[in-house]
């Protein structure tokens, strides 16, 4: 990989003006960037002060009374022609002679342009309400404030510097590091709290949180792949549907508290805990302090915080150890390559299917070619015997149906959808270029500033998001980036944008004679990281979870960050019914009632299967079959035996009075 930039033919783009240009063309030019600047500055600092619902009015609906209208636009005027007068007056006084001058002010202040969208960023009921609008402005906003920041370092850094702080040594080394390492606690205490807090309120589901705690609980007891919450009472293997072996890493976590508390924060953890490698493999890219802004935005993307609160998944710690793969790769630690690898695998079946894409890049680049084609050859072969020949021998699922519209009538595999894609090119675009995808493509590429599609090395990295979400067309949660399955591509995408930041850091810019080359490619990188880090605040302000909780969505619904009195009530009465089946009794729920009754050998959903369970969890409004539930009380005598708040208990073989009400409030016949 340190290689990498030379092969990527970085290009070069322009810092400055023509110098050659003709005197009154500069001055005119240099005249109405300035009017511009000046009326950007005023329409930032009129409509920042707007209140949040009178802005929102104004960008949805173009709703605003006159006297707050006029002077928002007499400001904007005022400003415009009184920064045109000075820089005028200013030429004639000085006979010309400023020009350079004002060719500098024009560069330092070119930041005012983008700063004057700002405000309408910051409308996250708009951001919701007219996503694909919304992303489009922040795609402008995003090449305005790169192209800004080029120009006003490149002022800055020559004549003028600014001076440096004279640091001990040792502060310069591990500060970074240590504000990395922060973010990432920070992180993971703020996504633990808020993820309990989500399960407290009960929006946590038996698909998937319920799921991976029976699943573990199981495992835990010795009953390797054994998950009748998904399998039913019938039994199976589960490894047929998802090949997990990575839960033996986390069984002893949740063999000290077994339940989903301990699952929902050993995922924030390991998420958080995944800026850690990432800065140190940017490190060996870039400089120290970019590499730690690189790790802090991490944190801040928002297609990671959205599956942070959708249940529990074994897709969220494949940052944590993809990027201690990265850079293993760049170190030269062969062992360590071969040990991260082994652990990526073991996180879910189709996960080589992304390194076997990360041997190929490192083939093409001649990076580490033979590194590259063993790490090619053997995941292609884990992922076709795992995905094609071992898992379809021991269970049959659903999930090539995800991609259905793409598959041949009658061959509903994955081959007829490479053939597809690539023997009828017009019905592939048809199913890819819509509305939705290409708002799922704003939001996983432009909080990154699309650095990673800007060589065509580079963008091999994108092929797993592009894979596993992009192409589906039968399944919508895959181009959401409230679910899980962005993960398959985000440590891609941010590995590819640490190398584009190195190949710029390495890319001189003309139109700067004054500056060194090395200096002039720490322009184009910290311009380019700048304007990513702008771009992903106001992303994560509209659609991520830290910022503001007004909107944020994680998985199916919207999620609160409170706990409301009745729903404390309500946490409580559920406490107390639980504390009446006994912990090695097999239980039946409904779907967010499952999860806490998971951790046992036999819990079961009432969406598929009943189990002849001891126990029956239901709760009024909640998800389960109703002819499921009659089924179960066909076969044996439930019970009613207690009731709170919607919450209703049955269990098998007795009577009691309430239990035919009790069934009429849950619907069941």
């Amino acid at each position: 990989m340190r290689g990498l930039a030379g092969s990527l033919d970085p290009g070069e783009l322009s810092l400055g003006q023509p110098s050659d240009a003709p005197w009154t063309a500069r001055a005119v030019r240099q005249v109405a960037a300035l009017a511009m600047a000046g009326g950007a500055l005023a329409l930032f600092a009129q409509t920042i002060a707007l209140p949040h619902p009178q802005l929102e009015s104004f960008v949805k609906a173009n709703w605003m009374l006159d006297e707050d209208r006029m002077p928002i636009f007499v400001a904007m005027l005022v400003s415009a022609v009184v920064a045109a007068m000075l820089s005028s007056v200013y030429l004639v006084a000085t006979r010309g002679a400023g020009l350079l001058r004002l060719e500098w002010l024009t560069r330092a202040t070119r930041p005012a342009l983008p700063l004057a969208l700002t405000p309408i960023l910051l409308a996250y009921d708009f951001s919701y309400r007219s996503a694909l609008i919304y992303l489009c402005l922040l795609v402008i906003f995003m090449v305005m404030t790169e192209w800004a920041l080029r120009d006003a370092l490149s002022a800055f850094a020559a004549p003028w510097r600014v001076p440096s702080l004279a640091w001990p040594s040792a502060l310069r080394r591990h500060l970074p590091l240590a504000l990395v390492a922060a973010g990432a606690l920070f992180y993971a205490i703020y996504f633990s709290y808020y993820t309990l807090l989500n399960h407290h309120r009960l929006d946590t589901s038996a698909f998937d949180l319920g799921i991976e705690v029976n699943w573990s609980y199981n495992a835990l007891h010795g009953r390797l792949w054994s998950c009748p919450t998904f399998l039913g009472p019938d039994g199976g293997y589960y490894v047929g549907a998802h090949a997990i072996f990575a839960m033996f890493g986390w069984l002893p976590l949740f063999a000290l508290k077994p339940g989903p508390e301990v699952l929902l924060i050993y995922q924030a953890a390991i998420v958080g805990a995944a800026a850690i490698p990432l800065y140190l493999f940017a490190r060996t890219q870039i400089p120290r302090w970019p590499a730690a802004v690189v790790a802090l935005l991490f944190l801040l993307y928002a297609p990671i915080h959205g599956p942070n609160f959708y249940d529990f998944h074994e897709l969220m710690p494949l940052p944590f150890w993809a990027f201690w793969l990265f850079w293993a790769i760049v170190k030269r630690r062969n062992l360590l390559v071969a040990v991260f690898t082994l652990i990526l695998y073991a996180h879910r079946e189709d996960v080589p299917a992304g390194i076997a894409v990360l041997g190929m890049f490192l083939v093409i680049t001649g990076a580490r070619p033979r590194l590259g084609a063993v790490l090619a050859v053997v995941s292609t072969f884990w992922f076709v015997m795992m995905k094609f020949v071992i898992m379809p021998r021991l269970y049959h699922t659903w999930f090539a149906d995800i991609y259905k519209d793409l598959q041949t009538v009658g061959h509903p595999g994955y081959g007829s959808v490479v053939q597809t894609v690539l023997v009828n090119p017009s019905f592939f675009l048809k199913t890819l270029l819509t509305e939705v995808k290409a708002i799922y493509f704003l939001h996983v590429f432009l909080p990154l500033a699309f650095l990673p599609l800007r060589r065509p090395a580079l963008a091999l990295l994108a092929i797993p998001v592009f894979f596993f979400t992009l192409l589906t067309t039968g399944y919508a949660p895959t181009v959401s980036i409230a679910f899980h399955y962005t993960l398959h591509g985000v440590p891609y995408l941010f590995g590819a944008a640490v190398l584009m930041l190195r190949v710029l850091s390495q890319s001189p810019a003309v139109g700067t004679p004054r500056i060194d080359a090395a200096r002039s490619g720490a322009i184009r990188r910290n311009a380019a990281l700048g304007a990513m880090a702008a771009t992903m605040f106001f992303h994560s302000y509209a659609y991520g979870a830290i910022f503001q909780h007004h909107t944020f969505i994680g998985g199916f619904g919207k999620v609160e960050f409170q706990m409301t009195q009745e729903e404390k009530d309500r946490y409580a009465a559920l406490q107390r019914i639980l504390a009446m089946i006994p912990p090695h009794a097999s239980v039946a729920a409904s779907e967010n009632m499952n999860p806490y009754v998971a951790a046992r050998l036999d819990a079961y959903t009432l969406r598929f299967a009943h189990g002849d369970a001891d126990y029956l969890l239901l709760r009024r409004g909640e998800l389960y079959t109703p002819g499921t539930v009659k089924q179960a009380f066909d076969r044996h005598p439930y019970g009613l035996v207690a009731s709170e708040m919607g919450i209703y208990l049955f269990k098998r073989d007795t009577v009691t009075p309430g239990t035919d009400a009790a069934r009429r409030e849950l619907g069941v016949p």
